[in-house]
């Protein structure tokens, strides 16, 4: 029994139990009939979801079904008739039911997966049955995603796939069509990784951005550039997690999109140090809110003029004009990979840069961020210098 199948109870009428039929009630609270017998003969029982909502049309539907077996007619589970638009909605109230259960998906976990499925997926398959959804299908989907990121289009795929596998449990399905994407298309569906998404910079380029940032996103990039903590972290920090006298904080949640503190990506807190002018500037930042009125012993260290929580958009808007100023291609997640990078360069070892920056497995900071910082002229000449000190 699946998941989002929880305990099942035989159904009965006139006192009488029904062979065959069930009712459950699912992790979203919607209650659904089961049949479970063997359907045009076959030696294997199989269970069908009904598309009956009551008890009567249950009983209806079932008889339907042993005629048809009887017959030998071809039987077509009412679920398989079903379009992708409507199956990802039961997906999504699956998912927001396994909260608090082992295994769950953290809310902006579930956010990203409604938005992959409202940008990508729905577009381009929603209006196909589930059942008809074949390899040719995913790869057409995967390639009209190719303007994005290449991490965009695997985090497309891999949600589709997601949903194919919870397809498959509740016998929508026979197999995952990702899956056959994947073995017959391959790498053909992903576009090429670009040199933005690698882009580190220099202490340099840094520097010059970072004298075109004014007042609250100057104190929160010096933090971010100084002490490779992410975003949403630095979005989510309280006045009380600060020690300034020790220049010490502690990361014990993140800022989600709605505004809302939860849990961070790695659901464990943990204190780093920050540098001494990080530590200044931040002290700088709490006179200037306190002279404007805003709490400064438990609200956020980061808000707008009106007291809110500042907000992704609007910092990524202010780090992208500044680095249109200097000529730069890079992304606001860029400082993190600058701040693991230069720690590679100087010979930091990596198991203290993974725990700096909150990384869960220390492969994830070798792999993925240990890059050479700097445009390719600059990268291509600290590869020179390497090969003359070699």
């Amino acid at each position: 029994m699946s998941a989002s199948n929880p305990t099942r109870s035989p159904v009965e009428s006139r006192g009488q139990r029904v062979p065959g039929l069930y009712t459950c009630r699912r992790v979203d609270g919607r209650e659904v009939f089961l049949y479970i017998g063997r359907l045009r003969g076959s030696k294997k029982v199989r269970t069908v979801t009904l598309a009956a909502t009551t008890k009567t049309g249950a009983i209806a539907e079932r008889e339907s079904l042993r005629a048809a077996t009887r017959e030998k007619r071809t039987v077509v589970a009412a679920d398989r008739r079903r379009r992708v638009d409507d199956a990802t909605d039961d997906y999504i109230a699956y998912l927001k039911g396994l909260t608090g259960t082992d295994g769950e998906l953290s809310p902006r976990s579930i956010e990203d997966v409604e938005a992959k499925l409202r940008l990508y997926i729905r577009p381009c398959i929603g209006h196909l049955k589930v059942a008809a959804v074949e390899a040719e299908d995913i790869r057409d989907m995967a390639l009209a995603a190719k303007k994005r990121s290449r991490s965009t289009v695997h985090a497309v795929v891999s949600v589709c796939s997601g949903f194919f596998r919870w397809c498959v449990t509740e016998r929508l399905v026979h197999s995952n069509p990702v899956t056959r994407a994947r073995e017959l298309y391959g790498a053909k569906m992903m576009p090429k990784a670009s040199e933005k998404e690698q882009r580190s910079l220099t202490d340099d380029e840094v520097a010059a951005a970072m004298e075109h940032i004014s007042g609250s996103f100057s104190a929160l990039l010096t933090l971010l550039s100084e002490s490779g903590i992410r975003v949403s972290e630095g979005l989510g920090l309280k006045w009380p997690r600060l020690d300034l006298e020790n220049e010490t904080i502690e990361i014990a949640g993140q800022l989600d999109r709605s505004g809302q503190i939860r849990e961070t990506k790695t659901k464990r807190k943990r204190v780093v140090p920050i540098s001494v002018r990080a530590a200044a500037v931040l002290r700088e930042h709490r006179e200037r809110m306190r002279d404007d009125g805003h709490d400064v012993e438990s609200g956020l260290v980061f808000v707008t003029k009106n007291g809110r929580p500042q907000s992704r958009r609007n910092v990524l808007r202010a780090w992208q004009a500044a680095l249109e100023k200097i000529g730069v291609d890079a992304t606001l997640h860029s400082l993190r990979h600058s701040f693991i990078s230069g720690h590679a360069e100087n010979g930091t070892p990596v198991v203290l840069v993974s725990d700096l920056v909150g990384h869960s497995r220390v492969t994830t900071t070798q792999v993925h961020y240990t890059r050479v910082r700097g445009a390719e002229s600059q990268r291509i000449a600290s590869l020179r210098a390497a090969l003359r000190t070699a």
